[in-house]
């Protein structure tokens, strides 16, 4: 379950006590590991815009798109039939149900369907994610939602600069973190093996997120830790999974790493790791919102940041609360983690500065989440359109 997954699973439990009626409406059949649905709370109504017989078929493809260009072509005719097939069936659901807002939280296809009103949520960088050609395309979706939520003020402040006539349609509201949860889970390893324990009990550098090379850049992070490594008693550690592994895995194995680089896979509970880490480190190019950065300020960690769009230089306080290096600076990832780590001095600063942020790090918490969603649909309620 990746970042955007996860932070649903977080908002649906925020709400799971609601007197509303809430329908969750979810893209694809559950099929193999792709299993959403099983960390939905049970007091939801689940609605699959596609079937278990069409997401079968398109796995299968799937699975076999590189054996030949017959193959690769089934493929991308279910690619793009599931596009088609998702409108129409939200389409005669939104006929169908009785229903006054939709929240549209992946903002990928209901901003199509014929019912309104709705709020919509943007997650990334537009200007890594959202290409020239389809700036105007995109900029409809904004135009036809009464509220699109944006999850930092940088993010605003891109869309605002896009669009400047949509900043009236645009609403920062931050993702919602259970903050007691996770320092309850952190303190949890009931469910680590007798190995896992014993690298819990070193010191460690940890990261953790999708390997996925195009926007997380955890060779970067390996290479400037190649560089301080003879010098410090730490390992790294990586917590994730993703197509990119495998590479990774040969660059640590090509700069004589692999015994100081431990890969530990998808972990259900990576407060554990990060409760013992002696310093978390981001390397992305670009980010919506890293919620990995304000879970390691919750759990009181010495950070180093890439400075990337949107999210880092917000959440540490334009590097009040850890430092920020530039994007695939290897220097300078390098010499802040040593530096961190090293010098007494600036870690007890750090340190010091974080757990005074307390009254900060409670604007994060699921309840003001909450209030904030809650007076919006009844804005739109009032309003409507």
């Amino acid at each position: 379950m990746g970042g955007l997954e996860r932070k649903f699973v977080d908002i649906l439990n925020v709400f799971r006590d609601s007197r509303e009626k809430i329908r969750v409406i979810i893209e694809e059949y559950p099929v193999g590991d792709n299993n959403l649905s099983k960390y939905i709370p049970e007091r939801y109504r689940l609605e699959f815009l596609t079937s278990a017989d069409f997401m079968s078929r398109k796995e299968r493809s799937r699975t076999n798109r590189r054996k030949n260009i017959f193959h690769r072509l089934i493929y991308n005719y279910y690619l793009s039939s599931q596009k088609k097939v998702t409108l129409n069936n939200l389409n005669d659901l939104m006929e169908t149900t009785d229903h006054d807002v939709i929240l549209d939280y992946s903002n990928d296809f209901a901003y199509q369907a014929s019912a309104s009103p709705k709020i919509s949520w943007i997650h990334n960088s537009v200007l890594h994610n959202v290409k020239r050609s389809k700036l105007r395309q995109f900029k409809q979706r904004i135009n036809n939602s009464y509220r699109t939520i944006c999850i930092c003020d940088e993010m605003i402040k891109q869309l605002t600069t896009l669009f400047p006539d949509l900043a009236g349609k645009l609403q920062r509201i931050y993702n919602p973190f259970d903050l007691h949860k996770i320092r309850r889970l952190s303190k949890d390893v009931s469910d680590l093996s007798q190995d896992d324990r014993k690298l819990l009990d070193k010191k460690f550098i940890l990261t953790v997120g999708r390997l996925d090379e195009r926007q997380k850049d955890v060779a970067s992070l390996i290479r400037a830790f190649a560089i301080i490594s003879p010098k410090i008693d730490e390992d790294l550690y990586i917590v994730g999974e993703g197509i990119d592994r495998e590479k990774l895995a040969g660059l640590a194995l090509s700069l004589g790493l692999n015994k100081r680089v431990v890969f530990l896979g998808l972990r259900d509970n990576p407060y554990a790791w990060m409760k013992h880490a002696s310093l978390f480190a981001l390397s992305s190019k670009f980010e919506g919102f890293p919620t990995v950065l304000v879970e390691a300020i919750v759990l009181n960690k010495v950070i180093v940041s890439t400075d990337c769009v949107t999210g880092p230089k917000e959440i540490l306080k334009n590097g009040e609360l850890g430092r920020l290096v530039d994007v695939g600076n290897l220097k300078q990832m390098a010499d802040g983690m040593r530096q961190v780590l090293s010098d007494k001095t600036i870690r007890a600063s750090y340190l010091g500065k974080i757990k005074n942020a307390r009254d900060y790090i409670n604007q994060y918490d699921a309840q003001n989440f909450r209030k904030q969603v809650e007076s919006l649909i009844s804005e739109v309620r009032r309003k409507g359109r």
